[in-house]
């Protein structure tokens, strides 16, 4: 039963993907975003506590450009992302492990990408995103990878 349900949420994320991105449409696409640490990315951890004295360890991954208008923002990938579901115990982020050959099948957005691209062009496409899950290139073992589903955070313009 377990097995059929994880087919069952691995074909609708499947399908939520394209191997092919349509700029314009970028605000109904899943997006999935390759992390790689190097000087302008980081991972880091925040620890939250619930009133039940349960520890939750929330991945953030940091990304910092100079000469960009977006200078730096994060993916943040709670266990909740609300702290009434953290303290009711209710509608968990998502993370799925599946096979690495889903890198192959499905748009990207790697670090050659915001190379290519430029980080200004990366958030507007992350912030048009309906859903965005975060791959941690240093979780992938034994031809798994984990997606995390992630929230857009940025600092607010003055």
């Amino acid at each position: 039963m377990g097995k059929n349900i994880f087919i069952i949420l691995v074909c609708i994320l499947l399908s939520c993907c394209k191997s092919s991105f349509d700029y314009k449409e970028a605000d109904k696409n899943t997006l999935f975003v390759l992390f790689e640490e190097s000087v302008e990315t980081t991972k880091s951890y925040s620890l939250l506590k619930n009133e039940k004295k349960e520890v939750f360890k929330n991945p953030l991954f940091n990304y910092s450009f100079r000469n960009t208008k977006i200078k730096d923002f994060t993916l943040n990938c709670p266990a909740f992302f609300s702290f009434d579901d953290m303290f009711n115990n209710t509608n968990k982020s998502k993370v799925f492990t599946i096979h690495k050959s889903f890198l192959r099948n499905n748009f990207i957005v790697d670090r050659d990408y915001i190379n290519t691209f430029g980080l200004d062009k990366v958030f507007e496409i992350l912030a048009k995103s309906s859903t965005i899950f975060v791959i941690d290139k240093s979780e992938i073992k034994d031809n798994k990878i984990t997606l995390r589903e992630a929230k857009l955070i940025y600092p607010v313009e003055e």
